[in-house]
């Protein structure tokens, strides 16, 4: 096979990149979704609040460590599998506490109290959170 330029096609090329240019640009890429966005991208994504009963505190991780937790806003909705069979499942909110708020929501958890949650959304989560909504204000619902 003849390249019109450079003689034959070797085995440095894929699709009329350099092998070299291929390592590079993959790097590249790792480098910037991995320290590029350590502290998420677009963090007022979205804001806002629900409310509900939480139901779920824990601090997990393997490496970054983080508390997720979740809400259950009460009533139902419904969830298809992708092969026409609908079901209906509780209407929970999942999302991570900041660590201004953990204390309010472990209170809210112990006392089964109704409370509002405001959080704002990243439009891309940071490295070490499960979920892209936050949590920073708690209010008990009365």
């Amino acid at each position: 096979m003849k390249n019109n330029n450079k003689g034959y096609i070797g085995t440095d090329t894929i699709i009329g990149f350099s092998i070299s240019t291929l390592i590079v640009l993959i790097l590249l890429f790792l480098t910037v979704a991995i320290a590029g966005f350590p502290g998420g991208v677009y963090k007022n994504f979205s804001e806002g609040s629900r409310s509900g009963i939480v139901t779920k505190l824990s601090y997990k991780g393997l490496i970054y460590k983080s508390y997720e937790a979740e809400m259950n806003m009460g009533g139902l909705r419904k969830q298809t599998d992708g092969k026409n069979h609908d079901s209906y499942v509780a209407n929970i909110f999942e999302f991570n506490v900041s660590e201004q708020a953990v204390k309010e929501v472990q209170a809210a958890l112990d006392n089964g109290e109704s409370v509002k949650l405001t959080y704002h959304e990243y439009l891309i989560k940071p490295i070490g959170i499960g979920h892209s909504h936050v949590v920073t204000k708690v209010e008990i619902v009365k």
